[in-house]
Parts: C-alpha cells; sequence; structure tokens
C-alpha cells in the first residue's frame, strides 16, 4: 500500500515537471532538476495538479518556479542540495498562488539557501510565517531599518492636569516612499514578529533629526485637533504643548537572520564567528 503511494506521488512529481520544465526529466538531469523534483514530491504537492488546469494558476506556478530555478543555476552544483520539507511544502505552497514580485522574492530566496549546503545555516522554517504575516512595504521598512538605527519619539501633550500620551513617531514619517497612512500599524506588527526593537531610552548623537521630526509633528498637531480620555487637547497642541521621548528603532539578531535567508542582505560577522574563526586558525597553526 505505501509503496505504491510513493509510486503514485512519484509519478504526480514527474509529470507536474514536465508540464512546468519539459527537458529537466531527460537522463542525466542536473543537481537543478533533482532539487526541484524533489520539491514537488513532498506530498502536499497534490494541490498543484487542480492548480494547473486553471490557466491563470499555472501562469503563476510556472513563473514563481522559473524565479527558484535561476537561483538555483547561479549556486555551484556541488553545493546544491534538496530543500527540507518543513521549508520546501510550506513555500511549494504559497507559490501556488502568490503573485506580488516582493513576496515572490523572498519566498524563493529562502528556498534557494535552503537548497544550498554553504547558505541553508541561515534558514529557519518560521520565516515562512514571517513572509506570509508581512506586506511588501513591511519589508521595504525592514531592510531600511537594516541600514541604520531610526529615530523615533513617543509624544505627549502636555496639558495643566498632566501628560498625556498620545503616540509614537518614527523619522520614517518624512519620506514620501516609506510613508503611508499605515505605518504606525506596519511597525507594530514587525515589532510583534521580533523584526525590530524600539528603545525610547537611547537616543541618536544627531539631535538634529530629531528636531526636524518634531517641528513637523507640532506644525500637524497645530491643524489636527484630537480627544485624549475625556478632555480635549486642541488648545494645547495649538500652542505647541508637546512633549517628546526620544528613542530609536534598531533591527533585531533575528531580523537581521530573516533578512541574510530571505534576501540579498549581507550580515556583518559577529564577534563570536570572528573568535571561532581565529580559534580555528590557531589550531591549524
Amino acid at each position: 500500500m505505501e509503496k505504491g503511494m510513493v509510486k503514485a506521488v512519484l509519478e504526480t512529481s514527474n509529470n507536474i515537471l514536465l508540464e512546468v520544465y519539459g527537458d529537466l526529466l531527460k537522463p542525466g538531469v542536473s543537481q537543478v532538476g533533482q532539487a526541484i523534483g524533489t520539491l514537488l514530491g513532498y506530498g502536499n504537492t497534490i494541490l498543484m495538479p487542480l492548480a494547473l488546469k486553471n490557466e491563470k494558476s499555472k501562469i503563476t506556478i510556472q513563473s514563481n518556479l522559473n524565479k527558484y530555478r535561476q537561483k538555483l543555476e547561479d549556486i555551484p552544483e556541488e553545493n546544491i542540495q534538496s530543500v527540507v520539507p518543513e521549508i520546501g511544502v510550506p513555500i511549494l505552497e504559497k507559490l501556488m498562488y502568490v503573485s506580488d514580485d516582493t513576496l515572490v522574492e523572498l519566498y524563493t530566496e529562502l528556498l534557494a539557501k535552503a537548497s544550498d549546503k554553504e547558505q541553508c545555516g541561515s534558514t529557519h522554517p518560521s520565516f515562512v510565517n514571517v513572509i506570509y504575516n508581512i506586506s511588501p512595504k513591511e519589508s521595504q521598512i525592514l531592510e531600511k531599518i537594516s541600514e541604520g538605527l531610526i529615530a523615533v519619539v513617543d509624544v505627549d501633550v502636555v496639558s495643566d492636569s498632566g501628560n498625556h500620551p498620545c503616540e509614537q513617531v518614527s523619522e520614517l514619517v518624512l519620506s514620501d516612499f516609506f510613508y503611508d497612512e499605515n505605518i504606525t500599524a506596519y511597525l507594530s506588527n514587525l515589532l510583534g514578529l521580533g523584526l525590530i526593537h524600539i528603545n525610547i531610552k537611547r537616543s541618536l548623537t544627531d539631535i538634529s533629526r530629531y528636531e526636524l521630526l518634531e517641528q513637523r509633528i507640532i506644525e500637524l498637531y497645530s491643524r489636527a485637533p484630537l480627544v485624549v480620555g475625556e478632555t480635549k487637547m486642541t488648545n494645547h497642541m495649538a500652542k505647541g504643548n508637546l512633549n517628546f521621548n526620544r528613542g530609536t528603532i534598531s533591527i533585531t539578531s533575528f531580523g537581521e537572520l530573516f533578512l541574510v535567508a530571505c534576501t540579498k542582505f549581507t550580515k556583518q560577522e559577529e564577534i563570536y564567528d570572528l573568535l571561532y574563526k581565529y580559534n580555528q586558525n590557531q589550531e591549524v597553526l
């Protein structure tokens, strides 16, 4: 019974591979073809034959798998290995319908890194879920944060009764490329996924970045009435009665590893990596 099921899966895999890639099943198939064949041979690909019957879905699958194939061709053939099912199966499911170029790039890059003996150490099954839970704009914001600390301020409206916490604003709002009405939600999501860290107790030495942001906030608040609890803060806002607590947004180690596994991002070697290599060299000597 089990042998029959295995045979059916392999036949299904071969048929799909033939339909998507044509000549990859010829004798002497390359490591690239074997890696893709193994991926398509996982049990959950039972949905793929159904998807291939829909012309639009078929085009999506072919396009996405071809991007994976192109990435594999950039890897030395001796380094190519079959991707583990914990990563391969959920990504394959996503590649059946995802069409956004940014998300496809993240999925296929993770798949390619998992197929590379030298780079698979940076991959983790949880990254599939991270990609599923971020938007294309959020991935761009994460890459921006990886380039250096981002200035952020907690904004309090000051009245006779004390400080009234209002909102948290980052300097990303000053950028036409990164800003839209959901910018706060984007950062909250990245924070919740453990990709970034917000530290209000650590500020940048370049205070001009805060001054520019705070001036823009004062200008906007003076024209935008706000209700905090039961008290109207409009008059205090118009007078610029605001208090700012300065901080920074940084990428976490988990966020860096995610970028290493899913993008072309190159992480700087950390001190323990350098010490390890140093000790290895000392042993050789």
